[in-house]
C-alpha cells in the first residue's frame, strides 16, 4: 500500500502534540537505535527485549484520557528519540459522542495470513469503510475504528486446529492496549506511515460496523471484571533499594573479572559498566556519588587511569540515561570483549544486579524433582498425564504471550506470564512466570511450583498450579487425583 509523507514533520514532541490534535491519545513508546553489526535494538534498560520500540516509557500509561498536551510536550521532550504509541479501548475516549478508539491488526510478518483472513472476514461480516491506517513497519495495516463498546486485546492464531481470536493473522488492540504511530521507527529498520489518503486530517476514524462490533465484543472484555482481591500472602520480601543494586554490580562475577583485568577492556566495554552504573543514578540522584565512585573502583587498576576521564565518561553515562538511553546490554558487552560465561542473571549488568538484590537468582534447575526431590518417570508421567487432561481448553484456553498475574505468587507488576502451547496436542501446555516473587515463594514454602531455568524465570504444566492452591505437593495431588499411585 503506498504511503504519504508525514504530517507533522519536526521533532517528536511536535509530532505527537499534532497527533494529539488529531483526536488521539500519544505515549512515548521506547524507541529502537541501531547497532555498529547493523542490527536494531530497543533503547530500553533491556535492549534485546520481547517488543523492541513497543512498548511504553511511562508507569500508569493506561490513565484515562491518556496525557494532557503539556504533559505530551514533556514526557516527548525528554526522552530521546521515542517511539509515538497511543492509547486503545476505552482509556482513549476523546471524542464529543464519547465513543473510543480500537485497532484491527492485519498481520502479514512471518508469513501470517492476515490479509487472506480480512477477506474472508469481510465475506461474512461486511467490507470495513475507509478509515485512518497505518502501514506497519514489517508491512501489516493497523485500521482505527470508534466504537462504545469494550472490546479485548487479543492475537488471532490458530491453537491445536481451533481459531483463538478473531481470525489468524488478525489482531485486535482494544482494553489495556496501545498502537504504534508514524513517523516511529520499526526494529525492522523500516518506518510506520499513513497509507495514502489515510492520514487523520484526510479521512474520519470511522465508527466499527454494527456485526464487526458484535463479533469482536464476543470475543470478551465488554463485561466489567471483578475488582481484584487485596494481595495478602506471598509478598513476604521485601523490595530492593538503588544501594542494594550498586552493591550487587559490584559483587557480579563481570565486575570482579573487570576490576582484576582492567587492562583487556576497550573504551566500549568501560562505557558499557558506566552505563549500567548510570541507569541507577539516573532513577536515584542520591546515589550519584556511591555509583561515580564504584567506576572509578572498577577501572583505578588500569596501567594509563585518569580520575579526570574516569569522570568524565561517568557523567556522560549518565547525561545519556536522563534522555532516554538504555544502559549496555550483556550481549553487546560480549560483543566488545567481555567474556560471555561472566554475563549472567539478566539481559544486563544492572537487570541481573537488580534481580539479585530481590533475591531473584536462589534455585538450581539442575536439581531433581526440584524441592520434592522426586523426578522419577512414574511421577513425570503422571504430571504430563493431569496437566493435559485438566488444562483449559476452548475460549478459556490459556492465551500465548499475554502479560498478568501469575494465578501461583499473584504477581502482576514485573512478572511476564507466558502461556506456551506445545506442538505436540498430547503434550501439556506450559506457563512462565518471570517474577522473582515466584522463587522466594517456592523457597517459602518448600513446594513444587514450577522448574527454575538459568536465567531465575519458572516454567510449569497445570500441575502446579492446581496441587498449590489446593495446598499440597505435586506428589501428594497426583495421589489425592488418581493419577499416581
Amino acid at each position: 500500500m503506498a504511503c504519504v509523507e508525514e504530517k507533522a514533520p519536526g521533532k517528536r514532541a511536535q509530532q505527537a502534540v499534532w497527533l494529539y490534535e488529531q483526536g488521539l491519545t500519544p505515549i512515548p513508546l521506547w524507541g529502537v537505535a541501531k547497532e555498529f553489526n547493523g542490527k536494531f535494538y530497543c533503547r530500553c534498560e533491556r535492549g534485546f527485549c520481547d517488543t523492541p520500540g513497543k512498548h511504553p516509557i511511562l508507569k500508569g500509561w493506561t490513565a484515562p484520557g491518556g496525557l494532557s498536551r503539556a504533559a505530551i510536550e514533556e514526557a516527548f521532550t525528554v526522552h530521546r528519540y521515542p517511539n509515538i504509541g497511543c492509547l486503545t479501548g476505552s482509556s482513549s475516549q476523546r471524542f464529543p459522542d464519547g465513543t473510543w478508539l480500537i485497532i484491527i491488526d492485519i498481520d502479514i510478518a512471518d508469513g501470517k495470513p492476515g490479509v487472506e483472513s480480512l477477506r474472508a472476514l469481510e465475506q461474512v461480516l461486511g467490507v470495513l469503510p475507509r478509515t485512518v491506517t497505518v502501514v506497519t513497519g514489517s508491512g501489516g495495516t493497523h485500521l482505527y475504528f470508534r466504537t462504545n463498546k469494550k472490546v479485548r486485546t487479543s492475537v488471532g492464531r490458530l491453537v491445536q486446529g481451533r481459531v483463538v481470536g478473531l481470525a489468524p493473522g488478525v489482531d485486535t488492540r482494544g482494553e489495556g492496549g496501545q498502537g504504534v504511530l508514524p513517523p516511529s521507527l520499526h526494529f525492522s529498520g523500516a518506518g510506520y506511515a499513513w497509507a495514502a489518503g489515510c492520514s487523520p486530517d484526510q479521512v474520519a476514524f470511522a465508527m466499527l460496523p454494527d456485526a464487526w462490533e458484535v463479533k469482536l465484543v464476543a470475543l470478551g472484555g465488554d463485561e466489567p471484571k471483578a475488582p481484584r482481591a487485596e494481595k495478602t500472602t506471598h509478598r513476604i520480601f521485601t523490595p530492593s533499594n538503588g544501594a542494594d543494586v550498586l552493591e550487587q554490580i559490584r559483587l557480579h562475577p563481570l565486575t570482579e573479572w573487570a576490576t582484576e583485568n582492567p587492562d583487556e577492556l576497550g573504551r566500549e566495554l568501560w562505557r558499557a559498566f558506566a552505563t549500567n552504573i548510570a541507569a541507577l543514578v539516573a532513577e536515584d540522584e542520591g546515589l550519584e556519588d556511591e555509583g561515580r565512585e564504584l567506576c572509578h573502583e572498577i577501572s583505578e587498576g588500569y596501567s594509563r587511569y585518569s580520575r579526570r576521564e574516569t569522570d568524565r565518561l561517568f557523567t556522560g553515562a549518565v547525561d545519556s540515561m536522563r534522555k532516554g538511553y538504555g544502559p549496555t546490554t550483556f550481549e553487546r558487552m560480549v560483543q566488545y570483549g567481555a567474556p560471555r560465561d561472566l554475563c549472567t542473571g539478566g539481559t544486563a549488568l544492572v537487570a541481573a544486579a537488580r534481580r539479585a538484590a530481590r533475591g531473584g537468582r536462589v534455585v538450581d534447575s539442575s536439581a531433581a524433582g526440584w524441592l520434592e526431590g522426586d523426578d522419577s518417570a512414574d511421577v513425570r508421567d503422571a504430571m504430563v498425564a493431569y496437566s493435559a487432561a485438566n488444562e483449559p481448553t476452548g475460549p478459556e484456553a490459556w492465551p500465548l504471550h499475554e502479560r498478568g498475574t501469575c494465578p501461583v505468587c499473584c504477581a502482576a507488576s514485573g512478572s511476564f506470564y507466558m502461556h506456551v502451547v506445545e506442538e505436540d496436542p498430547e503434550k501439556p501446555s506450559t506457563w512462565e512466570c518471570n517474577s522473582p516473587e515466584h522463587g522466594k515463594l517456592a523457597l517459602a514454602s518448600g513446594k513444587s511450583i514450577g522448574w527454575p531455568d538459568d536465567r531465575g524465570a519458572f516454567h510449569g504444566w497445570q500441575i502446579h498450579i492446581d496441587a498449590f492452591k489446593a495446598g499440597k505437593g505435586v506428589k501428594a495431588y497426583l495421589v489425592e487425583t488418581g493419577y499416581l499411585a
